[in-house]
């Protein structure tokens, strides 16, 4: 008698005690004389239909997987995932009486990511390592639907039920695994058995026939006490089978994603065949006796009541269903941690489960589409099993950008912990506008989110250049560890002169509005004036002119001159822009940062100067080729004239094509949408990066531009929710995505130094760099300065 046999007939109770014996004997023989036991000889594949898709079993039997990629419920408006939950429903409905099981598959493992190309910066690599260290603790989750007949019945109906789950549930990207090999003579469906026998994965090549003879590398040592083990030449892994045999009130909505956001590797594997009409009605008229005769509750017999007259109606029926979760672990003890822990948190859900010992090598087998279904199976209705299978997708990102074939930084999805891999970019191409907007308020921890991206940045794209205008020297640190310049027009050193600069005609555009920004001028006889004093200044022989000078050629004596006296005057305006040379050299470093301590109390000031540095630096890196990317801080003063803002919107809306990128922060939704231009600039956003308690009310949600808001977005930006198990979450949200992410930086522990600011931290570092002249970089990290706080 075979192992399988043995334990078949143990468990359908035929011959009960005498049957137990012969498979405990199984085990033992399995234990002691054969220490493994062939995969081969319990898997039923045969061979793959000419079709491409279709898997035949020894058996007669014959499966088909389909490739899910969920909804991410928590982006959707309630009324979209009721119907989404009811077409799937009906989808079950229709599958009634067709002999044909259904199985929902998701795996829960470790996620494989490719680490940042390592750069000319040893402590640049040392940080991108200390964070990728971190993200170990993310998982990648993947689910597959597998629809099987039941040994050679109704085949007919096999094809024409995963056609019908395409068509009727389009937002779950199903997507049929098929033997057509890729560019690399890669089998998407042989890789997915491959991966199934053998628990890990190895890409293989396109395979027609003897399939469980070639597929098979692994062999299996089952336990009587229940523990599983499946070895090859490549690894040894330990499993655990857990059965639930009862549902709480917490459903898919929220006892599966808690179960999904566990630090554990494990597989869901739900089974299940939909009753004929007439054997729902059956069993709901059998229930609705039982209940009244068994427990006398005349609301459980109310409810079979109803649920018949559903059945009767068409509108509901039964699944018969098992729900299996597969625990995994490197070794024993590490399997029995992670039954645990999952154990615990069904409980915590008030899902009632057991860890099968006897049972559970059969329950382990019931993953191999052809083998027997677990024995622990559940009468549901159609909309429970929707329920517990909501197979939501999880948001993924970008993995290229038009700078390049690499994210900038992945970071982990709030409370599911999934990668997420964040470009700049809304999109892989160039079709979407690469201006970003951060909403969060003061000690947030936006700064250390903003240039800590940048620093995977200068890893993912060695060309890149990047400017920040900054406050308070709040990022003092982090340009110096870029190996950056820290710039401050307050000091005499960065006097700018815009007349100093190659002779060009966007040279000359670009001086004839500046002057027109610093005047204020629009009239066709002020513009014309102002055209030919530059052209004026650009012809002259007696070298480079200064502001000053410029303005003694602004001729006649009227409006224009009179407007640009101040400038020319004002001790503080002529500090900045009276300078003989032009200081400011975007081309110096691969990071700029600009101080504006000394400009936000003057927003005419302020907006002129970044809007002549935003143009100088486009100009300077469009010319070289770089791509660039422009942080404007304190966006609410910079923009807050309107003239100023309409010429920054302008350099904005030509970053794309010029391979550049712009990132606006404010403090809140009020400060954007009341700003002169706020429309302009919202109907320019590419992606939104928003801190919970940003917006003061719904209605704000509503009003930026295209973006819709879900029930659960609005409640997390008013600050009322957030993710389950969330420390600093923000949600990034695209036109086509999404997601909340976790951005908290703890787990860089001493590193999370290069991004803080304030001063006391300025002050420590200014020491620290008098103290180690060669060695502060690492010192400042190695020394015992205040704990790093990433709200500061």
């Amino acid at each position: 008698m075979s192992l399988e046999t043995a334990i078949t007939l143990g468990v359908l109770g035929v011959g009960s005690l005498s049957a137990l014996a012969v498979a405990s004997r199984a085990f033992k023989t399995v234990r002691n004389a054969i220490p493994a036991a062939r995969v081969t000889d319990a898997l039923q594949w045969s061979h793959i239909d000419p079709d491409g898709y279709t898997v035949h079993n020894k058996n007669k039997s014959a499966f088909i997987v389909i490739e899910i990629n969920g909804p991410r419920y928590t982006s959707l408006a309630t009324n979209v995932v009721n119907d989404i939950l009811n077409r799937r429903k009906d989808w079950l409905i229709d599958l009634a009486g067709r002999s044909l099981q259904v199985s929902f598959r998701t795996i829960h493992r470790t996620a494989s990511l490719a680490s940042l190309p390592n750069s000319s910066d040893p402590m640049l690599d040392s940080l991108n390592a200390k964070w990728m260290d971190a993200l170990s603790k993310t998982y990648d989750t993947r689910h597959y639907l597998t629809i099987t007949t039941q040994r050679g019945k109704n085949s007919e109906y096999l094809t024409q039920a995963a056609d019908q789950f395409i068509q009727v549930c389009p937002e779950f990207h199903p997507k049929i695994v098929t033997n057509e090999p890729d560019e690399f003579n890669i089998s998407p469906l042989a890789t997915y058995l491959f991966e199934l026998a053998n628990g890990h994965t190895a890409p293989t090549e396109p395979l027609a026939y003897d399939l469980s003879e070639r597929l098979v590398e692994c062999h299996i040592e089952p336990k009587l006490e229940g523990p599983i083990r499946q070895s090859s030449d490549l690894q040894s892994k330990y499993y655990g089978t857990i059965s639930v045999v009862e549902f709480g009130d917490d459903t898919a909505l929220g006892a599966i994603p808690k179960l999904l956001a566990l630090n554990v590797n494990f597989e869901i594997l739900v089974n299940s065949l939909v009753l004929s009409p007439q054997q729902a009605h059956t069993t709901a008229d059998y229930r609705a006796k039982q209940a009244k005769v068994r427990f006398d509750n005349p609301l459980i017999k109310e409810e079979w009541d109803q649920t018949k007259t559903e059945i009767h109606a068409g509108r509901e029926t039964i699944a018969e269903t098992s729900f299996l979760i597969i625990a995994e672990g490197d070794t024993e003890a590490e399997l029995i941690k992670s039954i645990q822990l999952i154990k615990s948190t069904l409980s915590a859900s008030s899902w009632k489960s057991i860890v099968e010992e006897v049972l559970g090598f059969r329950a382990f087998l019931s993953r191999w589409p052809g083998s027997a279904p677990s024995d622990r199976k559940r009468s549901l209705l159609t909309v429970n099993l929707v329920d517990v299978t909501p197979m939501a997708g999880a948001a993924k990102g970008n993995l290229s950008s038009p700078w390049g074939p690499s994210p900038i930084r992945y970071f982990p999805t709030a409370g599911e912990f999934t990668p997420y891999a964040l470009t700049y970019h809304p999109t892989t191409g160039d079709d979407a506008s690469p201006h970003d907007v951060i909403i969060a308020g003061t000690r947030s921890g936006k700064t250390v989110f903003d240039t800590f991206r940048a620093s995977g940045a200068y890893s993912a794209h060695p060309d890149l250049r990047q400017v920040f205008f900054d406050r308070n020297k709040g990022i003092q640190v982090f340009t110096a560890y870029m190996g950056g310049q820290y710039l401050n027009p307050d000091d005499e050193t960065m006097a700018l002169n815009p007349f100093d600069a190659p002779d060009s005609p966007a040279t000359r555009k670009l001086q004839e509005r500046l002057i027109q920004a610093m005047t204020k001028t629009d009239s066709p006889e002020g513009l014309r004036v102002i055209s030919t004093a530059v052209a004026d200044a650009n012809n002259t022989s007696d070298g480079v002119v200064t502001l000053e000078q410029f303005h003694s050629l602004l001729l006649p004596q009227g409006p224009v001159k009179n407007a640009l006296e101040p400038w020319i005057t004002n001790e503080r305006y002529r500090a900045i822009f009276g300078g003989k040379k032009d200081a400011f050299d975007p081309s110096a470093s691969r990071v700029t940062t600009i101080a504006l301590d000394a400009l936000v109390d003057d927003p005419l000031l302020a907006g002129t100067f970044a809007f002549y540095l935003l143009s100088r630096i486009q100009t300077g890196f469009v010319a070289n080729g770089f791509p660039y990317r422009i942080t404007v801080d304190e966006a609410s003063t910079l923009l807050a004239d309107p003239a100023i803002c309409d010429l920054i919107l302008s350099e904005i809306r030509t970053a794309a094509k010029n391979n550049g990128q712009v990132t606006t922060i404010w403090q809140d939704f009020t400060s954007l949408q009341e700003n002169a231009r706020g429309k302009s600039i919202i109907a320019n956003i590419g992606t939104l990066y928003i801190w919970p308690g940003t917006a003061e009310s719904e209605s704000q949600c509503d009003d930026v531009g295209s973006f819709r808001f879900t029930e659960t977005e609005k409640q997390f930006v008013m600050g009322t929710w957030k993710p389950p198990r969330s420390i600093k979450p923000v949600l990034v949200k695209r036109e086509h995505e999404s997601a909340f992410i976790e951005t908290d930086l703890s787990r860089l522990g001493l590193h999370l130094r290069m991004f803080r600011g304030g001063f006391n931290v300025n002050r420590s570092f200014a020491r620290c760099q008098k103290e180690f002249p060669s060695t502060w970089r690492q010192q400042f990290l190695d020394s015992s300065w205040p704990e790093p706080s990433q709200d500061d």
